[in-house]
């Protein structure tokens, strides 16, 4: 395969140090601007332990030409996002631009990175914020199961330190020790910027220079000495270790050492890791999920970056008392992959997996700066330009090799929460050093018929609509509706077929079924089992999956440009002739059972389905895409051919089309897989049901350090266009991520609550929208009582002009980055097409926005924002 990118990538370092790199695509009016700082968890000290997540929230409290906490809102008025992380190894600052804001852009990132002037009293407000953001990681189960196994893991290594630091350590953080970390650490020879997107590099080069080039360094060096310390891994005798970490679902975590991709051997024992546990074709995955069915998952989390750490296996039991069965398939698998004598096209596929994840990076300018930023700082981001050749060079006996000096000199450790290891021979958890792999033969799709659609060479215009400069539209005899979004430089081509049949077709006898009947369909066909799909897939780089809203159904995907005709062929076979395998339902089955039980383990999730049962009661056909676990137990594999009639009814379908593509050869590839699709005789209605509850506000003791309050009603029916925009506006004004009303008032002004929002969703039969926020159980009458004023406030007096104003912005910046992936906008239009709506009517969103009115919005408040109509829940 040829991997040849017209790559437009360049770098220009200044006199200072300061470096930015620059990659420019024209196809989208946005940029992606993302400003790293060379300072992270793994480099704190004991004195400064949570200071660079500490800082990652402070910088943004007052700069010099922002002094009042203004500039989120500002960016929100320029139509943009602008957000922050903290890595070990970095922190991040990150922007997303209308392209047109460049310059803007570069001030506002140069400002935070030069100029921040936060307060002492700032200092004291964040504390709270950044407190209860622990409370929130304390209260995951998954993630304090994680950071308990860094801090025992390691005994050494500076990754054993969380990110966001302690309680205790932020509590006693002083302002002027955060402020001397900021100037010691925020120099220009430390930190670099990758801009991604479209843009005029001589204005990028002016601009760099304007706002950076007279940035000066300190004094002071800085030790870069720790990241080569740790270039190996420290490699700890095997432990078992049953943690407190208190859950009703049992988790089980195995521990192995991981590479940093800056040594040598690093994508070796990624290339490993795939093969033993990532993803649906790992060992583990096939074993224990699928084989014995004694996981509903299988998932890699990486504790790693310039240092060398771990991988943390996670697996998530079915049943506690599984521990010994579990571990024996472990070890057989482990062994095999420390063999490393992958069957088949194994390898071969595992390279693919790793180029096609590099090719698709490009196809997203935002995806796009962040693999650049990470390269770079690893030591060199043109290492991402070679990396194709990198994994190609890498042979199976290297990866052995590597594998066997690091897995094997380390055994597995063991870690556990809500089961117990007691009673186990400890020989259990010994790795074998003999090789002991056998290999089961693998699908072979090499020599598998595969139908692929073929494009016709006659012109076809005269059935073809042009709806919009690009966009085209066509209907079949038997109503099959294509909708193409022709879009000429993408490599990559979206692509999404929808169905109105959903869950409110189902009845209280058939709840479920559209999920299973429809999720199902992807495992297998009567041409083709799974594994030769799953293969077939991989080979080429295919990635079709299901999505479910409440009033629709789609399969939506995306593939290079030149493999469209096998990724539409391959979406009809799986949608008109499914298997409907009895393994496969079975592990859905269980795996889907075993995830909603895990809902209960999450305080914003548990809070969340208890506050929707009371706006639609406990049986609906509304809330839950699956149904409840009484539903789903008692499904079975023979009702779902019965449900798949009207799934692949194609009076019903619509296929939207995003890509470098001409009409005539979507026309030609569509006719020949879907317009002699027979229509059947009967279908079905949405019919929703439910029963809205009596009480309007409950309160659950859920004993807890962390509270939920959640706050909502019903709102505008989707196909009420003009409420239903006015309401959009009204929800980013009060909840939105920035600049909102929640975020300035119960964040910024008063640090009650770490995280807040307000959602709107919305179908053709009734809106409903919902406020919640995270905040401590004493702070909760507070936040209960200022979220139902701001509420109330916006009931009684609609919006500003400057809240209309910045929400329409901010709206309307954001449909720019979403029209970038190419899936995401075939999704949409699909969806649309599905539900009855126009054509064009996608086409018209940014003029339905732009038309909404302060009289609009006054209208939707008063009628949906009534305090006599909320359902209060909150869990405490």
């Amino acid at each position: 395969m040829n991997y040849t990118i017209a790559l437009k990538i360049g770098d220009r370092s200044l006199d200072n140090g300061f470096k930015y790199i620059y990659y420019n695509d024209h196809d989208n009016a946005i940029v992606c601007l993302q400003a790293i700082v060379r300072i992270g968890s793994a480099f704190e000290d004991d004195n400064t332990r949570g200071f660079s997540h500490f800082l990652e929230h402070l910088v943004f409290k007052a700069t010099k030409s922002f002094p009042h906490n203004n500039i989120s809102d500002y960016v929100s008025l320029l139509g943009g996002s602008f957000n922050a992380y903290t890595d070990f190894d970095s922190t991040c600052y990150y922007l997303l631009l209308p392209s047109e804001h460049l310059t803007i852009g570069i001030m506002l990132l140069s400002e935070l990175l030069r100029h921040t002037s936060f307060t002492d009293m700032d200092v004291k407000m964040e504390k709270e914020i950044i407190c209860e953001e622990i409370r929130q990681y304390d209260n995951d189960p998954e993630m304090a199961f994680t950071e308990f196994i860094q801090a025992d893991y390691f005994q050494h290594n500076p990754l054993r330190f969380p990110i966001i630091g302690t309680t205790k350590q932020i509590k006693n953080s002083k302002p002027a020790a955060l402020r001397e970390f900021y100037s010691r650490y925020y120099r220009p020879d430390n930190c670099f910027l990758v801009a991604c997107g479209q843009f005029d590099p001589e204005s990028l080069r002016d601009s760099i220079d304007t706002y950076f080039g007279d940035w000066q360094n300190p004094k002071n060096t800085l030790d870069s000495s720790l990241k080569d310390k740790w270039l190996n891994p420290e490699l700890n005798p095997s432990r078992i270790v049953e943690t407190p970490i208190k859950t009703d679902n049992p988790y089980l975590a195995i521990v192995v050492p991981e590479l940093s991709d800056r040594h040598p051997d690093g994508q070796h024992t990624l290339i490993a890791m795939r093969y033993l546990a990532i993803g649906k074709p790992s060992l583990l995955h096939k074993r224990l999920v699928e084989k014995e069915r004694l996981c509903s998952g299988v998932r890699v989390l990486s504790v790693s970056g310039l240092l060398s750490g771990i991988s943390i296996i996670l697996l998530s039991p079915l049943d506690a008392r599984n521990v010994a069965p579990i571990i024996a398939a472990f070890k057989e698998e482990y062994q095999k992959a420390m063999d490393f004598d992958p069957p088949g096209d194994s390898f071969a596929l595992i390279h693919k997996d790793l180029i096609h994840g590099w090719l698709y990076d490009f196809d997203s300018m935002e995806s796009l700066a962040s693999a650049i930023a990470a390269d770079e700082l690893l030591g060199d981001y043109r290492r991402l330009l070679s990396y194709p050749e990198e994994i190609e060079g890498i042979d199976q006996a290297a990866v052995r090799s590597v594998v066997q000096r690091y897995w094997n000199s380390s055994s597995p450790g063991f870690y556990s929460a809500g089961l117990s290891f007691a009673g186990l021979d400890n020989k259990l958890y010994q790795a074998e050093t003999k090789a002991q792999s056998k290999h089961k033969p693998v699908s072979d799709t090499s020599t598998t018929s595969w139908l692929t659609a073929s494009a016709s060479s006659k012109n076809l215009s005269m059935d073809i609509a042009e709806l919009a400069p690009n966009a085209y539209y066509w209907v079949f005899e038997n109503g099959f509706k294509v909708l193409h979004k022709q879009s000429p430089s993408k490599p990559v081509s979206g692509f999404a077929l929808s169905t109105d049949m959903s869950q409110l077709m189902e009845t209280p006898a058939t709840r479920g079924y559209n999920y299973f009947a429809s999720t199902c369909l992807l495992y297998g066909s009567e041409e083709h089992s799974f594994e030769q799909i799953q293969d077939y897939s991989r080979q080429w780089g295919l990635n079709i999956r299901v999505s479910h809203q409440m009033d629709c159904t789609g399969w939506r995907g995306k593939c290079f440009r030149a493999d469209l005709p096998r990724a539409l062929a391959l979406m009809a076979e799986l949608l008109f002739q499914p298997s409907y395998d009895r393994k496969h339902f079975l592990t859905l089955k269980h795996t889907s059972l075993d995830n909603l039980r895990r809902d209960k383990d999450f305080p914003v999730t548990y809070a969340f389905n208890r506050w929707l049962s009371m706006l639609f009661g406990k049986a609906n056909n509304v809330s839950s895409t699956s149904g409840r676990l009484s539903d789903m137990e008692r499904i079975s594999l023979d009702g779902l051919p019965n449900w798949h009639k009207y799934l692949r009814n194609p009076a019903k379908l619509s296929l939207s089309i995003v890509g470098n593509h001409s009409p005539d050869e979507i026309y030609s590839l569509t006719e020949n897989l879907f317009a002699s699709r027979a229509v059947p005789a009967d279908s079905l209605e949405a019919l929703p049901y439910y029963q809205t509850s009596r009480s309007h506000q409950i309160t659950h003791k859920h004993h807890s350090d962390q509270a939920v309050v959640q706050i909502g009603s019903f709102a505008p029916r989707a196909n009420d266009e003009e409420l239903n925009a006015a309401f959009n506006i009204i929800s980013q004004a009060i909840g939105g991520e920035i600049g909102s009303r929640f975020f300035n008032i119960l964040r910024e002004k008063y640090g009650l609550a770490y995280q807040a929002g307000f959602e709107y969703n919305a179908i053709s039969f009734f809106g409903f929208w919902y406020a919640f926020a995270l905040c401590s159980p004493e702070d909760v009458k507070q936040v209960r009582t200022l979220m139902k004023e701001i509420l109330m406030d916006v009931q009684r007096r609609g919006l500003s002009k400057d809240e209309i104003s910045m929400s329409k912005s901010y709206i309307l910046g954001m449909q720019r980055f979403d029209c970038e992936s190419a899936s995401w906008l075939a999704s949409s239009m699909a969806n649309l097409l599905a539900l009855g709506y126009p054509p064009d009517y996608y086409f018209h969103r940014e003029e339905r926005i732009r038309q909404v009115s302060p009289e609009s919005i006054y209208q939707a408040s008063r009628i949906y924002l009534n305090k006599e109509d909320y359902f209060i829940f909150s869990m405490v």
